[in-house]
Formats: C-alpha cells, structure tokens, sequence
C-alpha cells in the first residue's frame, strides 16, 4: 500500500482550510459532520461558506495562514488556483509537520480523502490510492445501499454497553456474543424498524431495543451450560467428529469461499496451516489469531493425521481451530470446531 488508511481524531482540534471557493466547500461538507473546530483562510468567493461563517459553524480569517495557525491542528486542506498561495501555504504546513491535502493535486498531498460511508459512529473508508475515485464511488454506492441507515445505532448500543460484556471471558467467549448480536439480533431488530412508518423512528427507540437484546443475549451467555469439561472419553468424540467433517476444496482464491467458510477462518483462535496453503487465505485470519506452521521438505509427505490430533488437542481447551491444509496446490480448509461450549456442529 502506498497510503495506509488511519482515522484522525477531530474532537478538541483544528481543521484548516486554505481557500474559500467550490472546491473547499465539498470538503467543508465533510469536515461539517465531524466535531473538529473549522478555520478557512482566504477571501471567501462561494456563498455556502458564507453562510456557514454565518450561522456560526466556522471560523473565517480573510488572511494568509500562519504558523500559529497549526497549533492544535489535525490537518488542513489547500484548495486554491494561486500558486504562490498554495506553495506558501504547503511551506507553513510543512515547517508545522502538519498533514495536508491539496485538493485534486495528489503528488503534493501529504494525504488523500477516501469515499466515506457515513453511518456515524460506524464509518467505511473505500480508497483507490487516487487512481480510480470512479471505482471507489461505485463501491461507495453498493456498501451505502447494503447498510441500513439504523446502523450507527447498531454500533452505539454496543459501545454502550461493552463494559457489561466484559464479565464474559476474553477470546472465543465474547467474539461469540458480539458475533449473535451483530449477524442474527440486531439485523431483525433493524428489519423490524423498517416496517415502522417514518415518522414513529426514533434512534433512542431503537437504541433501547437493542440495549435491551444486549441484556437478555448476556443473560443468555452466562447461563452455564449442560457440560463445559473435556476428558479422554470427550477427546475420542472430537476425533470422531472431527472424522465426519467434510473438507471443503477450494482454489488459492479467497473469492471462491463460501460465506461461512470465510466467517470461520476469521473467527479462529488457532490457525493450522502446512506450506501448500495460499497466503492469500491466511489474510483472512484475524491478526491476534496464534498461527502454527506445520513445515515438511515435502508437504505430500506431511502427517496430517498429526495435524488431526493437534486440532483436536486446542478444541480440547476450548479454542475456534482452523485446519488449512494444501493440497496438489489447491486448498483444502476443514472447520474443525465452533466454540465448544456452543454444542453446535459444522
């Protein structure tokens, strides 16, 4: 990646605007949804800004900036046709160590502004380094259409409500719980809000009903389950139904997994892998996932019945294992356990 995707924190800041023409006030509109303090420096020629100066949502300084100017600043954005006002302006940033953007001047840029799907406090950044804004638009358009709008709400009930989780053990135990909120409660919840008429939505309706699901899903979870140990009796039927499983064979491609398959790689504790499996599918185990390598001179001739038995060993203890396994250079990938307390089969 040339640029790495960051988010800046905007509460208790500065954003400059060097500029007061068309091309800052697409950015202003951005800038407008944020809690950062708004500064625009320039002579302003469009009247949005005006307005906006106005009705008090920014700062106008019909001035050059200047040093002081970037105290407290988390970035800036130049957007004028002077030459002189843009380089002096870049020097001024650049002499501060700030970010800034020129607008629509990619090569003098110290970042780029990604398409945004806003679903405040959950937002998507879509980027094509500058090399497609088309392409990122198009994405843009199919994740905007794909999240209901009651989505930040989704998300604020459960940031909310995480310091209750926490009594739940750390690992597999939580990533479950969050997991059925956000796959299988909170969409029937959404798709329940959507049949209600307009003017009777209210986001603290709905936030009250999904803090309200979060308590009883809890309540659910710490209910203690029918067995939660594991002897040698429990390890000979693990290896029996690790037996049944059926591999699912797929080429290096990520795209060709199913949607389960590609959920379950991601949700692995505990990742088995030999050297014949694509890197492009181990991209898809989360990062704080334990890895393990089972190496051979020739994978054809790697034991994977040992592989089977080491599987076996961290279901044993509780962890989402994943067996990936490579194959006359195609992927085979066996589910080898849920959680073990969920009792569920794959």
């Amino acid at each position: 990646m040339e640029y790495f995707p960051l988010f800046f924190k905007t509460t208790g800041h500065h954003v400059l605007m060097v500029g007061g023409g068309g091309d800052v006030v697409h950015k202003l509109r951005l800038m407008l949804k944020t809690t950062a303090s708004l500064h625009v420096f320039g002579a302003i020629t469009d009247d949005a800004i005006a307005d906006w100066r106005d009705a008090g949502r920014l700062t106008h300084h019909d001035r050059a900036v200047r040093l002081a100017d970037t105290a407290d600043a988390a970035f800036a954005y130049i957007g004028v046709d002077d030459p002189e006002t843009r380089d002096a302006a870049m020097a001024v940033f650049d002499k501060a160590g700030l970010p800034y953007c020129v607008i629509d001047d990619k090569a003098r840029s110290r970042f780029i502004t990604p398409a945004l799907v806003d679903r405040d406090p959950l937002v998507v950044a879509i980027g094509s380094e500058g090399t497609g804004p088309v392409i990122a638009r198009s994405i843009k358009s199919r994740i905007d259409a794909m999240l209901p709008q009651g989505t930040g709400a989704v998300a604020r009930a459960a940031g909310a409500f995480r310091p209750h989780a926490e009594v739940l053990p750390k690992g597999a135990a939580r990533r479950q719980f969050w997991s059925r909120y956000t796959d299988d409660i909170a969409p029937e919840i959404l798709a329940s809000a959507e049949q209600t008429p307009p003017h009777d939505q209210h986001n603290s309706t709905l936030e009250q009903a999904l803090t309200s699901s979060l308590h009883q899903l809890l309540k659910d979870s710490l209910t203690p389950a029918s067995s939660t140990g594991i002897g040698a009796t429990g390890k000979a039927r693990l290896a029996k139904e690790y037996a049944r499983l059926l591999p699912v064979v797929v080429a290096d491609d990520p795209e060709l997994l199913t949607r389960q398959a590609a959920r379950l790689i991601h949700d692995a504790d505990v990742v088995i892998s030999d050297p014949g499996v694509s890197p492009a599918l181990l991209e898809l185990t989360r990062r704080e996932s334990r890895r393990i390598d089972v190496t051979a001179g020739d994978h054809h001739a790697i034991d994977h019945r040992a592989i089977d038995h080491r599987a076996i060993d961290h279901r044993a203890i509780d962890h989402h294992t994943i067996d990936h396994r490579g194959i006359d250079h195609r992927a085979m990938i066996a589910v080898v356990a849920c959680h073990l307390k969920s009792g569920r089969k794959l």
